[in-house]
């Protein structure tokens, strides 16, 4: 019995522990939430307050749960004033509610670290001050003054954001939109204290000005995937402005689109994608001249190609309807030198596709130049850190070239230009080289005498061509081809001529600004047409060569010791479809002595009174050449050799100007045909009689193709008797 009632007591015992337990549990879950919530959300305010006076933040008020490790803020507002000797700068970000979930209570009060599973910010307007964001020290600043040497969040986004600048009273729009970033890591300890694995965000509007590059950067919508590395932009304009200059530049693209994007590389200034896509872009360059003078005299902004990444790794990469319009230009602000290119200190830079397709490149200034890049593919270009650009293979088509040659007054047109590199080949069609002023104004604008020059060639084609050189200025090729091309020259002998030293053909040579190594050069079925108006007198006199053929081997204007000693040309052509005229050059390729020799047949001689009569003053009343031999030596001081001909029933008369009408001259007449020149010079006749001497010293001030002429023509006059009296 005794034993049941203890029993019993220790039951009822059990029980008021029990109840007394729930009783205390349930006070626990009662009382403490709250307390601990209350601790939180004081220690969060102390903390926040800790961020003064670099920033200043306000709240409606601060929810927290301990339990379900959330907290929320309503209406929060941050001032952030990194100068705070200088409260006329500052940032300020605004958001109707900020949740954090999963956050680690402990971490916060221990003040360790922050630990954020998930971090949302609602209906936000961020306020940016441009002068902070030109400094770009804000941000250190911040970390400067963190309250966690670690933060961790796991998901960060955003609701619809509006974000602006101002300066002074006047803000700005800069963009709106949403972003999500995954694993971010703030550690001030680190040298990088940013970090993050992955970006979503997807942005309008953007509109944003660079101040000290007076650049404003505009896109009408922003796409960034940064997990399956996709990047769209679409609208994208940058301009470039000067307070006190017109805009100088102006880019417009409609759209950009890059898969395989490394984004976390962009933070190690490394752009690594797989296909970048560049679709109708439209660029305009304005008043050059002012961007030379800003780099020059402003020494406060640094203007070179110092580029924002150091390594460039992409697949492919395609230009796709562009247009580059470069407007009131001077072609030395356009030029890129050597050692531009030597600043740009890339470690890699590497393109395996590169094609541009449908683009227009023009000059806009006193004169315009233009082309059509119809398409340009490029394989596996590249350049590291010590070496110049490279590529494994080029495939081009440009059509509507047109280019002024400055200072020259004369334009190049050409209608189109093929090249491959895989096949060695490059070809020119419908080349076209016009003078700006016509012929009489050309001379007279120059205040001088001048070759005016009017040509077209068909076809240019150079086979088995090495492209790899040509980044080395050098032309390495087997073979040039020109077809059937028409040159028309002009001079007016009546302005006084330049009486400046003229090179030989190897100093023509000489001046190519490129090393030219070629096997063999062709000229096929030529015309050429020279005109020349007199000194006195009212008609001009011309010449004609047709279907000229021109073979020169080698062409080398700077030849090494294994080269050949020699290169050896060929001429052959019609003169004024009246005779025939061959001729071959032999010369050292290290000397200016050129070993000549050639003969002119069957020449039906009056057919050269258009230049003969208006030039030469003298008229060929008959006469046919039946063959001129001729061989000599010209240096650059003397030409020696001689000529040997046979001619028939050559009659000629002087001529005379006389009251502005042209009159045979008489008493000269009768001396020509009588005394100096015999009718006729057949194989009857002793060769020494049909022999002239060439001994013809060279004015250094003429062209080579008037010294070569005047010392055929000194051998013809020494093989008269009396030739001495012939006219020069």
């Amino acid at each position: 019995m005794k034993e049941e009632i203890k029993k019993k007591k220790l039951q009822r015992k059990k029980w008021r522990i029990i109840v007394l337990s729930i009783i205390v549990i349930f006070l626990i879950v009662l009382i403490a939430p709250p307390a601990l919530n209350k601790i939180v959300e004081n220690k969060v305010k102390e903390k926040l307050e800790q961020l003064a006076p670099v920033a200043t933040v306000g709240f409606s008020s601060i929810h927290a749960n301990f339990f379900a490790s959330s907290l929320s803020i309503k209406d929060l507002s941050i001032r952030f004033q990194p100068v705070t000797s200088d409260s006329t700068h500052h940032h300020s970000l605004n958001f109707s509610k900020a949740d954090f979930t999963g956050i680690n209570f402990l971490g916060v009060i221990l003040n360790k670290k922050l630990l954020i599973n998930k971090l949302k910010l609602e209906k936000g307007s961020i306020n940016l001050d441009l002068f902070l964001l030109d400094k770009k020290d804000s941000f250190p600043n911040l970390l400067s003054r963190m309250l966690f040497k670690n933060i961790s969040i796991d998901h960060f986004e955003t609701d619809e954001t509006n974000v602006w600048n101002h300066t002074g009273m006047e803000n700005k729009l800069l963009l709106r939109g949403r972003i999500n970033i995954d694993d971010i890591n703030i550690n001030s300890s680190l040298q990088s204290s940013f970090h993050f694995k992955a970006v979503q965000c997807n942005v309008t509007n953007v509109d944003y000005t660079i101040p000290s590059l007076n650049q404003t950067v505009q896109i009408r919508r922003l796409l960034l995937d940064s997990r399956s590395g996709m990047l769209r932009i679409d609208s994208l304009k940058i301009t470039s402005e000067k307070v006190s200059d017109p805009k100088i530049a102006e880019t417009f693209i409609s759209s950009v689109q890059i898969s395989k994007l490394d984004v976390l590389k962009l933070e190690d200034k490394k752009l690594i994608a797989g296909t970048i896509v560049i679709n109708k872009s439209n660029a305009h360059i304005f008043n050059c001249k002012s961007i030379q003078k800003k780099s020059k005299d402003e020494s406060s902004v640094d203007v070179d190609l110092n580029q924002p990444f150091s390594e460039v790794s992409i697949d492919s990469l395609v230009i796709d309807h562009s247009s580059l319009n470069f407007e009131s230009a001077f072609a030395n602000n356009l030029g890129t030198k050597k050692k531009d290119f030597d600043m740009m200190h890339l470690k890699n830079f590497s393109i395996r596709h590169f094609l541009i397709k449908e683009a227009t490149v023009k000059v806009t200034s006193k004169n315009s130049n233009r082309l059509t890049i119809d398409e340009i593919e490029i394989a596996n270009l590249n350049k590291s850190i010590n070496s110049s650009f490279n590529w494994s293979s080029l495939k081009c088509n440009i059509s509507d070239i047109n280019y002024f040659i400055p200072g020259a007054y004369r334009t190049v047109q050409i209608n189109k230009l093929i090249a491959d590199s895989k096949k060695k080949l490059l070809r020119v069609d419908h080349l076209k080289i016009s003078t700006q002023y016509s012929k009489f104004q050309y001379g007279r604008m120059l205040g001088r005498q001048a070759d005016y020059i009017k040509a077209t060639v068909p076809r240019i084609e150079i086979s088995d061509l090495d492209f790899k050189q040509l980044l080395q200025k050098k032309v390495v090729a087997d073979k040039i081809e020109i077809d059937e091309s028409k040159i028309y020259f002009f001079r007016d002998r009546r302005l006084p001529r330049q009486l400046k030293e003229q090179p030989m053909p190897n100093g023509y040579l000489d001046k190519i600004p490129i090393e030219v190594r070629v096997n063999t050069l062709k000229i096929n079925n030529a015309s050429i047409l020279s005109e020349e108006f007199p000194k006195s007198g009212n008609e001009s006199g011309y010449l004609t060569i047709n279907n000229a053929n021109i073979s020169m081997s080698p062409l080398l204007n700077h030849p090494g010791k294994n080269d050949p000693a020699y290169s050896n040309t060929h001429v052959e052509g019609s003169i004024m479809n009246a005779g025939l005229i061959e001729a071959t050059i032999h010369a050292p390729l290290t000397k200016n002595t050129y070993f000549i020799r050639g003969a002119i047949k069957n020449m039906d001689l009056p057919k050269l009174n258009p230049s003969a009569e208006n030039l030469g003053k003298f008229h060929i009343e008959s006469g046919v050449l039946n063959f001129l031999e001729f061989h000599f030596t010209a240096t650059k001081e003397k030409a020696t050799g001689e000529i040997i001909g046979e001619y028939h029933n050559l009659i000629i008369d002087r001529l005379k100007e006389k009251n502005g009408e042209t009159k045979v001259a008489k008493m000269p007449t009768f001396l020509l045909k009588h005394l100096i020149i015999p009718k006729n010079k057949d194989k009857s006749l002793n060769v020494k009689k049909r022999t002239g001497k060439i001994d013809y010293k060279r004015d250094p001030t003429r062209v080579v193709t008037f010294y070569f002429l005047k010392s055929l023509l000194s051998g013809i006059r020494t093989s008269f008797t009396l030739g001495f009296l012939l006219p020069e």
